[in-house]
């Protein structure tokens, strides 16, 4: 494995720290995309709504990873990079196969950056570990 699972884990709240709205909860759309946006159904025609999925963040953990990371773009910018397109650019480079499994394509991440995988691996492991420091673990 190239993390460990608790600092992933932390990598991962981080990100979903940084997409969480002003009012605690994801981002609003506050005007519509297009057209097809201001659409209305007619009530027969309407499914009863899922409640919205709880995502739990621990937001003193996040805030220590985003120190780190804010800490790293003044004295490492290729380590940030990385670590910015591994974890909250994620659902960019995330594909589906015919089966529906979902893989992200750390290749896709790399040669946007332009560095070769190796270097790409390096990076996201130094910033794995200053994590992981950082955190006491």
């Amino acid at each position: 494995m190239l993390i460990d699972p608790r600092t992933h884990w932390d990598l991962r709240n981080w990100a979903a720290w940084l997409d969480i709205g002003s009012n605690g909860g994801p981002p609003q759309q506050t005007s519509a995309a297009s057209a097809e946006g201001r659409y209305v159904p007619d009530l027969g025609n309407l499914y009863e709504e899922q409640p919205p999925r709880r995502v739990y963040i621990n937001a003193d953990r996040a805030a220590v990873v985003d120190v780190v990371y804010k800490r790293m773009l003044r004295t490492d910018r290729r380590v940030a990079q990385v670590a910015q397109h591994e974890y909250p650019l994620r659902r960019n480079y995330v594909i589906e196969d015919r089966r529906g499994r979902r893989r992200f394509m750390r290749g896709r991440a790399a040669h946007e950056l332009g560095i070769p995988m190796r270097i790409y691996i390096e990076y996201l492991k130094r910033f794995a570990a200053v994590v992981r420091n950082e955190l006491g673990e």
